[in-house]
């Protein structure tokens, strides 16, 4: 026994008041409620619930539980939940956790059912149940198992579910029955559907327009199957596996060897991969490689452009997506004249709305909630195609939680076998509408050769191509309209992958002639394009101005474009690109002269120093004895009204040169740095196309191998290149020039670097040549380049110096 301690004599007694007792430990606490060996749980559970939603005894109350019998932890917790009452969400969550997992390690009686669904509720009172569903998946299944009111309490939800995407699935297809039968009824063919017929003259007309449109789509599959001969690297072998780490002496060097192999050890051993949409290749380029590679990202950035073309024409020509679908859309644009066309067609439109309605049919029985994969995924990401609806936003965690442990009972079936269809086939009908939603991943699946076979197709295949849906195919990027086609860009990416092909030289020995034919494919593109657009624009007048003054419109469209003057009937453009979109307002046809874009500006901080020098350059051409270069002399007038800040649209200009990095010219013509309107940096890319009799410079953007010119990957190359042969003293004055620009702040050279790529970009010519007509390709370009470079783009007129 401790001897009690004294005070020493003489000092007075004093009393400590305001000191809390020690907290109890585990032990101590469960031997407070223990008499004669048996543990009052309901005490003890009572005891431990005033504390925790108090947010205190937390670490005491997980001693208690690890202190407690085996058979005693479950009554307790119950005791707890129960006493907590409405206070249950103010515990903490990992206290709650272990509250669940102790009343579910033992018989569930019906009480601890209650108590197990009244704490998972406490989350949901919280809005945090989603996640902590997510994160203990386990013990959800478990209780959602065990606990009749936990699954009574959501089976609402499950129910609204299940009846989301069968619902879902049953207005697509009625949305996709109509859009099938007014397909029918455009090209003069009667499938059902509403009386409405159209004329055999406009029939006549849309029924060219389709074949047009299949034209243009096998054109487009046949330059991407050419994608597919592009080598993007080397494959990973088992063999080269084994030739590169042969000389390795121990794991980790084979290790080193495998991850980062030598690159001539590569080129020696390894074998090409070609460009597959879906997978990288095992190992990248080297930058040495013979034949020459790309990069599998510039390939594929190609690729997603391609297939987003054709399913823009998907999208607007149900017609051309059902003979995509069936694989007939070669078929049908070799067709030789109008009956056999439409007689395919017929053929196609008839077996699409066969399969709609045995689909339909089969809805919710043969097909299940479970087998719609792609309609799944819609409600998860909140993409259902209208009209559809859901009942309840299926991205909120709890929501997709609920669905994503409804789907795991029991996996897809593929039910198109049972339809006679491939996988394919069956995704256009019943996933989305024919005008958005699958189409882009429906189409790559088609190039892919996704529904060669009906049982070896898997979902798992769908959900990798779902990703190239939205990576492909956005609202912007639907450049085909009911009756008008962006010719120009279709045929500028046309184009650029042509001239990306030729560069690579895929054809190997066969390269001049793929590039002869990929010129005459380009000619034939440009031809069917102007046809088709013809044909659609006298369609539409016929149907707003009547039959009369259609048919005069149609014959007249007819012999301009067996001229090949289609083009000139056309009014210019007064070009205005704004938030990475490009604007084109026709001006009156009379209008002969294209308005300057200078206005009257007052003079801003002039760069003195460049400003002389470049007027002293202008001076030694115009004083000179041989004929002038007219390029390079209305380049500098350009950069002279630059600096003046004559340029409508560049403000506070305070550097400008020209950044051409060898001796023929080549790379940016003029790079401006000034500020914006609220004194924030900013930076100009400058081309100048002069046209004139002594002009040499062609009047359309050139390229390269990087890209189209003024497009990013061309703008950063050509940069990159200027500053690797630029002086120290050049790289220096543009360095503080942006420094001053920037409010005092410097960047790097690869900031810069991005900063230029994708700077705004001005299209300067002289004054005059627009109305001319000698930038409409110009023109068509930077609308190309802006819908899919995103870069804004202006068009400017300088007058002569």
């Amino acid at each position: 026994m401790l001897a009690q301690r004294r005070e020493p004599p003489g000092l007075p007694h004093v009393q400590r008041e305001d000191v809390p007792a020690a907290p109890p430990t585990p032990k101590e606490l469960i031997s407070k409620y223990t008499t004669l060996l048996v543990l009052d749980e309901a005490e003890l559970g009572k005891d431990l619930a005033a504390r925790v939603v108090e947010q205190q005894g937390v670490m005491l109350a997980h001693g208690v539980f690890d202190n407690l019998r085996t058979t005693d932890r479950d009554d307790v917790a119950e005791e707890l939940v129960r006493s907590a009452g409405s206070r249950l969400r103010d515990v903490d969550e990992g206290l709650r956790i272990r509250l669940i997992r102790e009343m579910l390690d033992t018989v569930v009686d019906e009480d601890a059912e209650r108590q197990v669904t009244a704490v998972w509720l406490s989350f949901e009172n919280q809005g945090t149940l989603g996640r902590v569903i997510t994160n203990h998946r386990a013990l959800w299944d478990l209780a959602f198992s065990q606990c009749k009111p936990l699954s009574d309490h959501f089976a609402a939800y499950t129910a609204a579910f299940r009846m989301d995407i069968l619902k879902a699935a049953g207005i697509y297809l009625e949305e996709n029955r109509k859009l099938t039968e007014q397909a029918a009824k455009e090209i003069g063919l009667n499938l059902g559907g509403t009386p409405d017929a159209a004329s055999p003259e406009q029939a006549d007309l849309h029924l060219t327009e389709v074949r047009r449109a299949a034209k243009v789509v096998t054109q487009l599959q046949a330059l991407t199957e050419e994608l597919r001969l592009v080598p993007v690297g080397y494959r990973n072998t088992p063999e080269l596996q084994q030739k590169l780490s042969a000389d390795a002496q121990t794991d980790a060097e084979a290790y080193q060897a495998l991850t980062q192999p030598p690159p001539e050890q590569l080129r020696r051993y390894g074998q090409p991969d070609f460009f597959d949409p879906l997978r990288r290749p095992g190992y990248p380029p080297t930058g040495m490689d013979q034949p020459e590679m790309a990069q599998w990202t510039e390939v594929e950035s190609h690729h997603s452009k391609m297939q987003s073309m054709i399913a823009s024409y998907a999208r607007a020509y149900p017609a051309v997506h059902a003979s995509i679908m069936q694989g007939g859309v070669g078929e049908l644009a070799a067709a030789t004249d109008a009956g056999k066309a439409r007689a395919l067609l017929e053929g196609t439109l008839g077996k699409t709305l066969e399969a709609i309605a045995e689909s339909r049919t089969r809805l919710g029985t043969g097909i299940t909630h479970y087998d719609l994969v792609p309609i799944q995924e819609q409600l998860f990401t909140n993409t259902l195609a209208a009209p559809a609806t859901a009942s309840v936003n299926w991205q909120e965690p709890l929501y997709s939680a609920l669905g994503h442990i409804d789907l795991d009972k029991q996996k897809a079936e593929e039910f198109w076998t049972q339809l006679g269809l491939n996988m394919v086939s069956a995704f256009a009908l019943i996933a989305a509408p024919f005008t958005g939603g699958l189409t882009a991943a429906l189409l790559v699946g088609a190039g892919l050769g996704i529904g060669a076979g009906t049982a070896a197709a898997s979902w798992n295949r769908y959900l990798q191509l779902r990703p190239l849906e939205t990576a492909a195919i956005a609202d912007e990027l639907s450049f085909v309209q009911k009756g008008v086609v962006d010719g120009a860009l279709l045929e500028a990416t046309f184009a650029t992958v042509g001239v990306f092909l030729d560069a690579l030289g895929v054809h190997a020995g066969m390269k001049q002639a793929g590039g002869v034919d990929r010129a005459k494919a380009l000619a034939d593109l440009h031809a069917t394009i102007e046809a088709q657009e013809a044909a659609a624009q006298a369609r539409m007048r016929m149907q707003s101005q009547g039959l009369k003054d259609a048919a005069g419109t149609a014959a007249g469209a007819a012999v301009a474009i067996g001229a090949h003057e289609l083009e000139d009937a056309m009014p210019e453009p007064d070009l205005q690109v704004s938030a990475g979109g490009l604007q084109i307002d026709l001006p009156p046809a009379e209008a002969s002269v294209q308005p300057s874009a200078m206005g009257p500006k007052s003079v801003q901080r002039q760069p003195n120093k460049q400003l002389a020098a470049a007027t002293a350059a202008m001076a030694v051409i115009d004083s000179g004895d041989l004929p002038p270069h007219w390029g390079d002399r209305f380049e500098l007038t350009v950069l002279a009204s630059v600096l003046r800040g004559e340029v409508d649209g560049m403000s506070g200009i305070t550097y400008a040169f020209r950044a051409q990095h060898n001796t023929r010219g080549h790379g940016i013509d003029i790079i401006a740095v000034g500020s914006d309107g609220k004194g924030k940096l900013k930076l100009w890319q400058i081309e100048c196309k002069w046209v004139g009799g002594e002009s040499r410079f062609e009047r359309n953007l050139g390229g390269s191998r990087a890209g189209i010119q003024t497009g990013a990957e061309w703008t950063r190359d050509n940069f990159v290149k200027w500053w690797a042969v630029a002086s120290q003293d050049h790289r220096r004055e543009l360095l503080i020039a942006v420094k001053a620009a920037n409010g005092g702040h410097a960047v790097d050279a690869a900031t810069l670097t991005k900063l230029i790529a994708d700077a705004e970009v001005i299209i300067a010519a002289p004054l005059g040549a627009g109305a001319a007509g000698l930038m409409r390709k110009i023109w068509g370009t930077m609308g190309a380049l802006t819908r899919f470079g995103g870069r804004t783009m202006r068009y400017r007129e300088i007058p002569p110096m």
